[in-house]
């Protein structure tokens, strides 16, 4: 995906340990925090079948384009199902652009429909997006990436996991820092 897509260097890398920590952090197992790790690794993966005009496009989608984006959680789910060891990340992967209030892709699921693994992928997803530059945008600090996680708490994102998230950056000594 990174070979592809030059503004995702390091993206699902910075997403997998973001994501690991903030598991980490509120105490889910260790065996669930592995595989959020790699769930968050393989989040995009529907990507590459996306056309690099529409990846690296320097405006604003149309909605056709933004239509055909979304529809790289689908079939990054479906390439993991084509092999039974990988087939444990498939929510992850399928359901990384879920919302609280059900206005999310590619499935509409809300709250509790959506699991904690899968809500905080979508969260660090978000923030590292937000804090990388794009072909369309130049990245937000931290600062106004947590506004905006903030302004979609309880909508967007898991209200509990955003204050652990802010707290989680703004804590010293403990910091979220790429591995």
């Amino acid at each position: 995906m990174e070979n592809k897509d030059p503004f995702m260097a390091g993206h699902s890398m910075k997403v997998a340990s973001f994501a690991a920590q903030l598991a980490a952090r509120i105490g889910m197992p260790m065996a669930e925090t592995r595989r959020i790790y790699v769930g968050a690794l393989l989040h995009d993966l529907g990507k590459v079948e996306i056309p690099n005009e529409i990846l690296l496009k320097p405006g604003r989608l149309n909605d056709e384009e933004y239509r055909h984006i979304q529809t790289h959680p689908v079939i990054g789910a479906e390439y993991l199902s084509r092999w039974p060891q990988l087939t444990v990340f498939r929510d992850i992967v399928r359901h990384h652009h879920e919302r609280i209030d059900g206005k999310g892709y590619p499935d509409g699921l809300k709250r509790d429909d959506i699991s904690l693994s899968v809500r905080i992928v979508s969260l660090v997803d978000a923030f590292d997006a937000m804090t990388s530059r794009r072909a369309y945008r130049s990245a937000f600090t931290r600062e106004q990436a947590m506004l905006e996680l903030r302004a979609g708490s309880g909508t967007q994102f898991d209200e509990t996991l955003v204050t652990v998230f802010e707290h989680c950056l703004n804590q010293s000594p403990y910091q979220l820092s790429i591995r």
